[in-house]
């Protein structure tokens, strides 16, 4: 997952998403919500508005923090006005 973000950081979100989607298509780290908070933001920042929003739904889904809640909460409200 880091490996995907510092990806990013090179060649774009593009091929983050592509990194984390592998990851996610072999099972691993299905139940992080970390890498469905990842894999939302690759998707928002490519204008994937659907896949952003129920990538940060299932973080959402497996998270208990307070904090963390909130901050996907809003990050799925700040999609309406994309």
């Amino acid at each position: 997952l880091n490996r995907a973000v510092a990806v990013s950081n090179v060649d774009g979100a593009g091929a983050g998403l592509a990194i984390v989607n592998d990851i996610l298509g072999r099972g691993e780290l299905a139940d992080y919500s970390l890498a469905h908070s990842t894999r939302a933001e690759f998707c928002r920042r490519l204008g994937l508005i659907d896949e952003a929003r129920q990538s940060y739904v299932r973080a959402l889904d497996l998270t208990n923090q307070v904090a963390r809640r909130r901050f996907l909460e809003s990050r799925i409200e700040d999609l309406v006005t994309l």
